[in-house]
Order: structure tokens, then sequence, then C-alpha cells
């Protein structure tokens, strides 16, 4: 899997991942970070064309559901969301993991 920083991106570079040539890499597996922070390239994703055998994973930390793109990625694309764990969840992770190996939390 490559992976990107969204906001270091260009439209050029956004566009190669889209559709460019996978010479050397063995996966069509893109994972773009923060791609939403790049107004020039995320304004711009509903015009993009893209391959059908690349599969582009957008991560976001918050992102805006009134823009074009977001509304254009619910009707293209396979959206799913995931909530970071809370405190309390975090810290049951801890006692269990920390507790299964062994050691005190």
């Amino acid at each position: 899997m490559a992976r990107h920083d969204g906001e270091d991106l260009t439209l050029a570079g956004t566009q190669e991942i889209a559709i460019g040539q996978t010479l050397f890499m063995n996966s069509s597996v893109y994972l773009i970070s923060k791609l939403g922070e790049n107004s020039e390239v995320w304004s711009q994703l509903p015009d993009m064309k893209f391959d059908d055998d690349r599969t582009i994973i957008l991560a976001e930390d918050k992102i805006d559901k009134r823009t074009k793109t977001y509304k254009w990625l619910q009707k293209n694309a396979k959206v799913q969301e995931f909530s970071s764990p809370s405190d309390r969840q975090n810290r049951s992770f801890e006692v269990v993991r920390g507790g299964g190996e062994g050691s005190r939390v």
C-alpha cells in the first residue's frame, strides 16, 4: 500500500494516483490522509477520472459534510466512518492488553 499526505499532494499528483501507471508497484491500493485539508485538490476530486482497479482510501480526522466532494463521495464511493475510541474505551483496552501480557497498568 502506498501512503500519501493529502496536504502535500498536487492536483497532478492526485490524478497520477487515480489513473497513473504502476510500473514498480504490485499494489493499486493507496492511503491518502488529510486530503480534505487541501482545498485545491479536494474541490476537484469529483471531476477527476479514476481507474476501476484502484482502491483509494481517504483518511480524514474531520470532514465537512456540506461540501460538494463529500456528497459526491457518498453517491460514487463506498464511504465508512470510524470514530476515535473514547478515553474510557482507551483505558479499557490498556487494562485488557496490559493484563493479558502480565504487566500492570
